[in-house]
Formats: C-alpha cells, sequence, structure tokens
C-alpha cells in the first residue's frame, strides 16, 4: 500500500497506477461524450464520428510515446514491446492528436463546431489526465516545504527517483516534500479550456479558436515547467540563464503561434480549413477504414492493453454502423460483397492484437549440488526428580551441554515441467516500470 501525503491530508493508495489509468481512460470518456452527444444534436453521421475519434485516440496515444524517443529510434520503437518506451509526453499527444483531426476533417469536411468542440474539450480531457499523474507520482514537481506541498511514499516513482539522484535514503519512508505541479497543470487546463470555449465566437475562421487554444497551451506550460523537477527528463536537463532548455522551446512555439493566428485572421483571405458537409465519398470511407487497420497493426507495439481497448471500443461501433449503410443504401446493392470483405480486415487486425493466453509448457533438467559444514550448541535433559520448592511439589532434571559439529553434502538430478498461463495485462500491471517524468 503506497501513501501520499499532503501537509493538510493523507492519501492512502492502494494501487497507484490503477489510478493512473483511471484517470487516462476518464479523460478520453469526457472528450468522446462532448463529441458525440453534439454530433448527434447537430445530425452528423455517427460512423464518420466514431472513425474519427478512433484516429484521434491512436494518433494521441502512439505520439505521446514517440515524442519522447529519438526520430533515429522510432523504427526500434515500432518493431518492440511498449514496454521498453513507455515514457509519455501530453506535448507529443497534443500535437499527434491536432494532426489526426485535421487529416479526419478534410476526409468528413467537419464544419467549425466541431473544431470548437475540440479547441476547449481537448485541454480539459488533458487536465483530466494529470490528475493519474499527481496520484502516480509521475511528472512530479520540486521541493517545496508550503503546507499544500505533497509527499510520496517508496514504490511511487518521485520516491524512487529521489533516492536514485541521492536527496533522499533508501529507507526513508517519504520522499521530500513536493510541488504537486501536477494539480497546476490540471487547474490550468480546465481554465484553458473555459477561456477558449468564452471567447470561441470572436474568430472569424474556422480553425482560429484552436490555434488560440495552442498559444495559451504553451504559455501555460511555460509558466508550470518552473515547478516541475527536470533532473530524469526524457528530453533535456540544460539551462540556460535559468529556464529550462525545453521551456525556451516552448515560448518560442508560442510566439509563432500567436503570429500564425494574427495572419490567418488578418491577412489571409481564404479560410485553408473549410467545413461544406459531412457526407465524404463512399468509397473514401471503406479506404479510410482499411488504412486505419492497417495503422492500428503497425502501431499496436506501441499501445498498452487498456489503450487498445479504448480504440476498439471506437473503431467495432463504426463498422457495424458501416455495414448496416452498406447493406440499406441501394446505390451500394452491386457492391455489397466486395465492401463487406474489406470491412472484415479490421476484426483480422483485431484478432492480431488479442494478448496471448495459450499456455507454456516449460521443461527443463537441473543439476543440484550443495554441502553445509559448521557447530552449533544444545542442551539435554534428563533424569527427572520430585522435589519441592516455594511453589511446592515440582520436577527438576539433570542436564548436559553438547557442542555439535557436521558436515553435510548432498546432489541432486531434478526435472521440472511447468504449465505458465499469464495474462499479459496481469503480467505487465504486475511489473514495475520507471518512469522519467516526462513532460
Amino acid at each position: 500500500m503506497f501513501n501520499l501525503i499532503l501537509k493538510i491530508m493523507t492519501i492512502y493508495l492502494n494501487n497507484p497506477e490503477a489510478l493512473y489509468q483511471f484517470f487516462y481512460l476518464l479523460a478520453f470518456v469526457f472528450l468522446y461524450s462532448v463529441i458525440i452527444i453534439a454530433s448527434i444534436k447537430r445530425g452528423y453521421h455517427l460512423r464518420s464520428v466514431l472513425l474519427m475519434l478512433t484516429t484521434i485516440t491512436l494518433f494521441t496515444v502512439v505520439g505521446s510515446r514517440l515524442f519522447t524517443i529519438s526520430i533515429e529510434d522510432w523504427f526500434t520503437a515500432l518493431n518492440s514491446s511498449f514496454e521498453n518506451y513507455n515514457n509519455r509526453s501530453s506535448v507529443g499527444g497534443l500535437i499527434f492528436g491536432l494532426l489526426a483531426l485535421y487529416i479526419s476533417q478534410r476526409i468528413f469536411r467537419f464544419k467549425r463546431p466541431m473544431l470548437e468542440l475540440f479547441a476547449w474539450s481537448a485541454p480539459i480531457a488533458i487536465g483530466i489526465t494529470k490528475l493519474g499523474c499527481l496520484f502516480n507520482g509521475c511528472c512530479y514537481g520540486l521541493p517545496f516545504n508550503g503546507f499544500w506541498g505533497i509527499q510520496y511514499a517508496p514504490g511511487t516513482h518521485a520516491h524512487y527517483n529521489e533516492w536514485f539522484l541521492g536527496s533522499i535514503e533508501k529507507d526513508a519512508l517519504l520522499s521530500l516534500s513536493l510541488h504537486p505541479v501536477q494539480l497546476y497543470d490540471c487547474l490550468s487546463m480546465i481554465v484553458l479550456g473555459y477561456i477558449v470555449w468564452k471567447t470561441r465566437k470572436l474568430w472569424k475562421k474556422n480553425f482560429s479558436a484552436i490555434i488560440f487554444a495552442l498559444f495559451l497551451f504553451f504559455i501555460i506550460r511555460f509558466g508550470v515547467e518552473f515547478f516541475r523537477d527536470h533532473n530524469l527528463s526524457s528530453f533535456s536537463t540544460q539551462f540556460y540563464w535559468g529556464v529550462w532548455s525545453y521551456q525556451w522551446v516552448m515560448l518560442g512555439v508560442a510566439m509563432l503561434l500567436l503570429l500564425a493566428l494574427w495572419y490567418y485572421e488578418k491577412v489571409l483571405k481564404t479560410d485553408i480549413v473549410k467545413g461544406d458537409q459531412n457526407s465524404p465519398i463512399i468509397h473514401a470511407e471503406f479506404t479510410y477504414i482499411t488504412i486505419l487497420s492497417v495503422l492500428v497493426y503497425a502501431l499496436n507495439n506501441l499501445l498498452m492493453p487498456y489503450e487498445l481497448l479504448v480504440i476498439w471500443i471506437l473503431f467495432i461501433p463504426a463498422i457495424i454502423l458501416t455495414f448496416y449503410f452498406v447493406f440499406t443504401e441501394s446505390r451500394l446493392h452491386k457492391h455489397r460483397s466486395l465492401v463487406s470483405i474489406l470491412l472484415l480486415t479490421p476484426f483480422y487486425v483485431l484478432a492480431q492484437t488479442i494478448p496471448d493466453q495459450t499456455p507454456k509448457i516449460k521443461q527443463y533438467n537441473r543439476i543440484d549440488l550443495g554441502a553445509s559444514f559448521g557447530s552449533f550448541a544444545n542442551e539435554f535433559k534428563y533424569n527427572p526428580q520430585e522435589a519441592e520448592n516455594a511453589c511446592g511439589t515440582g520436577t527438576n532434571y539433570s542436564y548436559e551441554y553438547f557442542k555439535q559439529v557436521y558436515q553435510l553434502a548432498g546432489q541432486g538430478i531434478p526435472k521440472f515441467m511447468l504449465k505458465i498461463i499469464i495474462p499479459k495485462l496481469l503480467e505487465l500491471m504486475s511489473r514495475e516500470v520507471l518512469l522519467k517524468a516526462p513532460v
């Protein structure tokens, strides 16, 4: 059992990693709920909305990991288990997620209200994930002695990393008191989402609300990073003029976004992001499903089981709705067989991403050799006799002491056969993984 100590309270946690996963999934549930409810009210095709959300989820999760890996190692990461590349970056997830949104918008031609929904709801979803980071002890802050400081118990990333750096002793019951920087992240993202929602009608162009949200995001992150510990950052540990190098990058990107927003709103005559209708050419939708299936298959090594689950919860209903459309649309009567075969591709991919539950039989022989030498002392009591004492009648014994010397040796050749069934998810949840405080 781990405990997380605030100066004003103590929180006992049985499984911090499970809480991280809970808030991680809760963030997606919030985002999906906002988008799907708004889409139903506006009459958008639900299959197109689900395909868009599947794409955004896939790109967000993969982007959050790839952003922490050097580009030359990307190919290696895609062909190895996610256990070897387990860091995450909300910046990378946001960038890749917006790329997926842009691709989906170009294909499904969603109008401005859909883009505005993402502009304010995505930052709030990021804020929800930071609550998971707070309980998990990753992305932790600098030492701080204020009354709202936070301390982590052994078994959390913050406690382990501080011991690794020599800030605390190995047997320390708690980490140093730290800034709850994850809580700062959470609150600032919620405020960001509210500001974008309140100002969404002030912009002339379709994509302006998203550019404005990105500008605020990088400005806020520039400020919050002053309170975060970067000693084990996945990016850099260099500081220039007292400011972390990655913060300078964030500030530079924020200024470029502000300039881009001004140019997009005031100078550019045409809108580069248009939303004319919500009816893509039908064969484009089938092609999109096929390509998305291939991407899920190619990138599944970077996805944890619960992340794959989220993707398939969206993808399978989208495919079923597309099947329904194929068999109810008269224009596709001649192509039903071909289209149905194409739509079976995702289910083949799904079968390939299910963790292997096949029992593994392991057999081996072992040769054991052992020896033990030493001595010990004991006592032997004998000759019981009835005797009178202060408490009445009792029994007395005669005692003799012995010093024993022994020499033992042995040899064995056993044969073992083990039948092992370990679900992949349980195996992963039982494994302790060190995160390097990503941003």
